[in-house]
């Protein structure tokens, strides 16, 4: 290895470092030649999953000393896992803006970080809102411009709305793939009936939208799905959408008070297969997972498949001439 070309040596090590960092911190350690040589390849891939608050600020100083210290190729992070922290001390209630300290170094931390790697940044994938606000750190998105992001994962049900793209132009040019993936039944990450048209003025090349774990309460969002499917002309739609994929959260659980909520549902399901028929765009339906209290280790595998080359949540079969997705990011109920 040491008489390797330093260039085959660091295209070796980042086909490597496809699992979110514990590789390139193991090759660090091997010997200063091959910390040398991987110094590049380190940071392609990397989770920030701890939940600690300084975990953020930490590894921006270690990126930026690299960087600082890189005699060849700038070391570059090509593929981010990032869960929102949780809150050291737990709000017995919600301060004012300007005395939440904890809160503000974190969305200083947070945006000194996506400032550095936002412009070479290819997927990304952000779990937030998935907590009780009261221990809860949110991520922030105001202002973040990724001209190569090509797919993002959103999970969670933390506001998201105009936030996430502001300024006049696209903010994420390159995007085909856009994964939103719910945490609750009525709680949909505050999209609302504009989130196409937010999509399209800054993502204007998606192909791919995925929405999962769809709660039957999620008022806010179904219309503007029907409206994508039915290609509807009162909401402005995503010109490049090829595929639609929905899967349905699962039905109220059971023990519970009978009646409207299981109406509800099984209203709420006739209206989705209803959907699927009309749909002037191809239209797949998930079958409905498992519930879930862990959405971040699902949404773990399902990023390091991608790294990794693998289909992630997009593997499809042909099945009676439509293509229906093979696997659900939640757990299909019995398996």
């Amino acid at each position: 290895m040491e008489h390797l070309a330093v260039e085959l040596l660091e295209h070796i090590f980042t086909m490597a470092c496809t699992d979110g960092g514990f590789t390139g911190c193991s090759l660090s350690l091997v010997s200063k030649h091959v910390r040398a040589a991987s110094q590049t390849a380190r940071f392609h891939s990397i989770a920030l999953a701890s939940g600690s608050p300084p975990q953020v600020a930490q590894f921006t100083a270690c990126l930026t000393t690299a960087r600082a210290e890189s005699t060849g190729t700038t070391p570059r992070v090509r593929h981010l896992f990032l869960v929102s922290a949780k809150r050291t001390i737990e709000l017995q209630s919600r301060p004012k803006d300007e005395d939440d300290t904890e809160r503000l170094k974190y969305i200083a931390d947070v945006t000194e970080l996506l400032r550095i790697i936002a412009p070479k940044l290819y997927t990304f994938c952000v779990i937030h809102g998935h907590r009780p606000l009261s221990q809860e750190l949110h991520v922030p998105f105001a202002g973040i411009r990724c001209p190569l992001l090509r797919e993002f994962t959103l999970v969670g049900s933390g506001r998201i709305d105009g936030s996430l793209a502001t300024g006049p132009s696209p903010n994420y040019p390159s995007l085909t793939r856009v994964h939103l993936w719910f945490c609750g039944l009525g709680h949909t990450m505050g999209v609302h009936v504009r989130f196409p048209q937010l999509w399209t003025e800054h993502a204007p090349h998606v192909t791919h939208l995925r929405i999962s774990n769809l709660g039957y309460l999620a008022s806010d969002v179904i219309h503007p799905i029907k409206a994508l499917a039915l290609e509807s002309e009162d909401i402005c739609s995503l010109p490049a959408l090829k595929r639609l994929v929905v899967q349905p959260a699962p039905g109220p659980a059971p023990g519970g008070r009978c009646g409207n909520p299981y109406t509800a549902y099984g209203r709420f399901l006739g209206n989705l297969q209803e959907m699927r028929h009309q749909a002037k765009r191809p239209f797949a339906l998930v079958e409905a997972g498992e519930r879930m209290s862990d959405f971040e280790g699902p949404a773990m595998r399902e990023w390091l498949d991608r790294v990794g080359g693998g289909p992630g949540c997009w593997e499809f079969e042909a099945f009676g001439g439509e293509e229906i997705p093979l696997r659900s990011c939640t757990p299909r109920a019995g398996s």
